[in-house]
């Protein structure tokens, strides 16, 4: 876990960010239906709904995975959120344990490579190491989880950032993790409480604090009672 921001109180907001959705897809046969992974999917429309830009840095890097038959979809969801697509980041050529090529089924032609894609808020991060490589061989693991080697990657390619891992399948230092796998919460719960901030408020409210998604200065400004000017006082003259 990263510590909370000094000036939020939360974790985030987030400065790097890797998004794996879980796509729903169809299988064209009974045989690949039961490859089909075992987890809850989502369709494209609550993919676009999550509030990403939220938990986002004003000048933020996300890398999302997405799978080749839903990349016009996936254009949407990228515009959906409010970021701007920039170019594919890793192409992930798997491996199997004994090292020989893992092969998968495919619609047409036999697949192997899985894409991800680096998308910018704002101004983006700048990278800094140079030599960072788009194409990365690596093993599989559990069905779509991604290699420990990626995240080694991003970490090369951006440096020290603030960062978080969406539908993260297990936790990793120096990165938050969000997903049911590691908190049984609603993904979009998850993202809402990264950057909701818990206000202290006065006593007679009868609880000890709420949260709420307005800045804290804007709060306590509000809380302040309106100035009476002193009898008598003038107006500067």
């Amino acid at each position: 876990m990263i510590g909370p921001d000094p000036v939020t109180g939360t974790p985030g907001p987030y400065t790097v960010a890797v998004i794996d959705p879980p796509w729903t897809w169809s299988a064209r046969s009974i045989k690949g239906e039961g490859r089909s992974p075992r987890y809850p999917r989502m369709t494209v429309a609550e993919i676009a709904a999550l509030p990403v830009s939220r938990i986002l840095a004003p000048n933020a890097v996300v890398l999302l995975w997405v799978t080749d038959p839903l990349l016009p979809r996936a254009l949407e969801v990228v515009r959906a959120w409010g970021l701007t697509y920039k170019t594919v980041g890793v192409y992930w050529t798997k491996r199997k344990p004994s090292g020989a090529e893992h092969i998968g089924g495919g619609y047409y032609t036999r697949a192997n490579p899985e894409q991800c894609w680096i998308l910018t808020k704002g101004n983006g991060v700048a990278r800094v190491d140079r030599s960072v490589r788009r194409w990365l061989v690596a093993p599989v693991r559990a069905h779509s989880e991604k290699p420990h080697e990626f995240y080694a990657l991003i970490e090369r390619l951006f440096g020290p950032q603030r960062r978080v891992d969406v539908f993260a399948r297990s936790r990793r230092t120096g990165w938050d993790a969000l997903g049911d796998e590691i908190d049984g919460l609603d993904i979009t719960d998850a993202m809402q409480a990264v950057v909701t901030p818990v206000v202290p408020v006065s006593p007679w409210f009868g609880r000890v604090a709420v949260p709420v998604a307005v800045p804290v200065a804007g709060f306590l400004a509000r809380r302040q009672p309106p100035q009476t000017p002193m009898k008598g006082a003038s107006d500067g003259h």
